[in-house]
């Protein structure tokens, strides 16, 4: 098995999110790819990877697979563009998605980890807004 994790820029990402996991297959190996928005520094980066690395592996184990995954986020991310959610709102705190224990379990983690590492929560929560909020020009988390 190979990993490869990688921070990019937001616009980079396959589609509007912060984390991003998902498998490749090359001949007989395969390859866990995980991408994070790039956030500009490194704790924070590392904080987003161990949460998908940590939902991604809680969802294999379950059988929930990546193309579901993101087959939800997409149409949540729809909804978001209709108006018919909050522009912060998180598509794993959704009570429709499948992989939703996965995702409050990894948040948990990676809250218990931003503690011991010395991470600013409400810094380190402004910065995820920020960029969750530029996907659609909304500010404020009203539905737009």
């Amino acid at each position: 098995m190979k990993i490869i994790m990688q921070d990019i820029p937001f616009e980079e990402m396959r589609y509007p999110t912060i984390g991003d996991y998902w498998d490749d297959r090359f001949g007989k190996q395969q390859i866990e790819q995980y991408r994070v928005a790039r956030l500009g520094d490194w704790k924070m980066e590392f904080l987003v990877l161990l949460h998908e690395f940590i939902e991604s592996h809680l969802n294999r184990s379950q059988g929930i697979s990546e193309p579901d995954v993101k087959k939800f986020d997409e149409m949540f991310e729809e909804e978001v563009k209709k108006g018919l959610q909050p522009t912060d709102a998180e598509p794993g705190f959704d009570p429709r998605a499948p992989y939703r224990d996965n995702h409050s379990l990894a948040d948990l983690i990676e809250v218990m980890v931003a503690y011991k590492m010395g991470v600013n929560m409400d810094e380190y929560n402004a910065k995820l807004e920020e960029i969750w909020n530029a996907r659609n020009g909304g500010t404020d988390g009203e539905v737009k």
